[in-house]
């Protein structure tokens, strides 16, 4: 039988999305401050700016430069939370299971992507437009760093690794991945990537309990992410809008996909405790 959850409790499990954002927000602040003085000092040097950047970009570096300050300090984080706790180590199935991981971030994150377009949600709320343009504005191999690698290891850090690990101390592990999976997407700010991020969330936790390792939701989240970079920047994808019957195929065919993957994840992936 679980204690009776209290504020204390609370706070604990909101610290580390607080944490984040107050990372973001001093991040993005020092970041406006090292670029200005780079720009003025390369106005006075060479009489022109060397990195001039628009509103969307600076957003977006602004974002990778908060990443790299956060880091840190989740590790840090996360190595705390795992000292209050008994040692666990375990035996894994086979290195060559984790390819599973990124081709089933990748799937889901179409499947989920095409089923949002075609029920047309985007249509009846705002704020997509604008978060796109402000991540997909630098160009692919800025954004396959930024967004394909950095951005899915700090977040998962803070809700894969600290917040769904703290709710599970007070909750069970079905209400904690459910609770969870809700402040992820409620906190991408618009209900359209809200309800994306919820989706895939799942999964992420997902293959966090069946790897037993962080590894594995990381992996997962990069999948998703560099899908997304792709299909933005290239025309790789094209084939499947070029029509609605294209588009709904491409649909079904991605969602049985990562159900196979899943089948095989299941069957293939496993992992036992070793006494420490």
């Amino acid at each position: 039988m679980r204690r009776q959850v209290g504020l204390r409790d609370i706070v604990r499990v909101i610290i580390p999305p607080l944490v984040h954002r107050i990372c973001l927000g001093i991040g993005s602040w020092l970041f406006l401050v090292l670029w200005t003085v780079s720009e003025m000092a390369s106005v006075m040097m060479t009489g022109r700016n060397v990195w001039p950047m628009g509103e969307n970009q600076f957003y977006f570096w602004a974002t990778g430069f908060s990443c790299l300050i956060c880091l840190p300090i989740l590790l840090w984080m996360k190595r705390t939370d795992e000292r209050r706790k008994p040692m666990i180590r375990y035996t894994r199935s086979g290195g060559w299971t984790f390819l599973y991981i990124p081709i089933l971030g990748m799937l889901s994150a179409a499947g989920v992507n095409n089923v949002i377009s075609l029920t047309a949600i985007d249509r009846y709320f705002t704020g997509y437009e604008e978060a796109a343009q402000s991540l997909y504005s630098t160009g692919i191999w800025g954004e396959l760093l930024i967004l394909g690698l950095l951005v899915p290891a700090v977040e998962e850090l803070v809700y894969r690794g600290l917040t769904y690990e703290r709710m599970k101390d007070i909750l069970s592990p079905r209400a904690a991945a459910l609770w969870c999976s809700l402040i992820f997407g409620v906190l991408h700010g618009n209900a359209t990537q809200g309800i994306y991020a919820f989706c895939l969330s799942f999964g992420m936790i997902y293959v966090k309990e069946r790897y037993k390792t962080m590894a594995a939701p990381i992996l997962f989240h990069m999948g998703a992410n560099i899908y997304s970079v792709i299909v933005t920047e290239t025309d790789w994808f094209s084939w499947m809008i070029s029509s609605w019957e294209m588009f709904l195929a491409a649909t079904v065919l991605a969602l049985a996909l990562a159900f196979l993957v899943l089948w095989r994840i299941s069957e293939d992936v496993w992992a036992e405790k070793i006494r420490v």
